[in-house]
Order: C-alpha cells, then structure tokens, then sequence
C-alpha cells in the first residue's frame, strides 16, 4: 500500500542534457551550484552528487571509480550529454577520511593536482568509449567557482 506525500506533476518528455555534472553533496557549496547552472544557462543537468564529487574517479576504490565513469556514459547515451563537468572543493571532508591523508592539511595545489588526474580518467574513459565531448574541470573554494586549465 503507499501513500502519496508530496504532490507535484513531473514533466514526462524526454530531455537532452547540456551537461553532466559531477558536483560533491556538500550542502556548503549547493547555491553555488545553483550559480553554476544559472551563469551557464544550463536548462538540463544530469546531477552526480557524491562524496567528493569528482573524488571517485582517482579514487582507490575500483567500484566507485567505475560507478561514476557509467554515469557519463549512460548521460550520454540517455540524453545526448554535450560536456562533463568535474568539481573537487577545498575542505573536502571526503579526502580526509582516505587513509593516507589523515592528519595532514590538504591544500589547493593537492585538490588542483587531483582533479587533473580526475579528468585525465575521464577523458580516456570516453576516448576507449568513444565519446567526443568537452571535460571541464572547476574547483570551488569558500569565494566562489573557478574553471581549471590543464
């Protein structure tokens, strides 16, 4: 038996993504992405939130890892995904739980060195996949969102 709880009329069409974004579920940076999506005028995102955000695909557990790349692809075979954005963030509560960073400061250069890594899996995932689309990797910080160049 169920019992609805919230009405709300979802929209049933089919959508094509401007975007699939891997965004970490730390509430600090939600109206940032909000920002995000506005300054970018994207309509349609396919939204991947997790611990870390991006963290998962250089990170060391392979199930994790491989979960987020099936994400770009069934983005892009689902809705005709145009660009993959990564996001790390300062002060990723993610990372210090990892073992090999207790204890230790994790600065900016470390979280910029781990979403380069991050987008070069990525973009050899969906070079073996044959998936020719733009990866753009950002790094929030506590002022705001800043585009990475590799």
């Amino acid at each position: 038996m169920k019992k609805k709880i919230v009405h709300h009329k979802s929209h049933k069409g089919h959508y094509k993504a401007d975007a699939v974004v891997f965004w970490c579920f730390d509430t600090r940076f939600f109206q940032l992405f909000k920002k995000f999506k506005r300054s970018h005028k994207y309509r349609k995102v396919d939204l991947v939130q997790s611990t870390g955000g991006a963290k998962g695909l250089s990170s060391p557990s392979h199930r994790e890892t491989s979960y987020l790349l099936f994400q770009i692809e069934a983005s892009y075979k689902l809705h005709h995904v145009k660009r993959v954005v990564l996001m790390d963030h300062l002060e990723c509560g993610a990372y210090k739980g990892d073992k090999k960073f207790k204890g230790q400061k994790l600065d900016e250069a470390f979280y910029l060195n781990e979403i380069k890594k991050q987008k070069e899996i990525a973009m050899a995932f969906m070079k073996r996949k044959k998936i020719d689309i733009p990866v753009d990797i950002v790094y929030a910080d506590f002022t705001g969102l800043h585009k990475v160049k590799v």
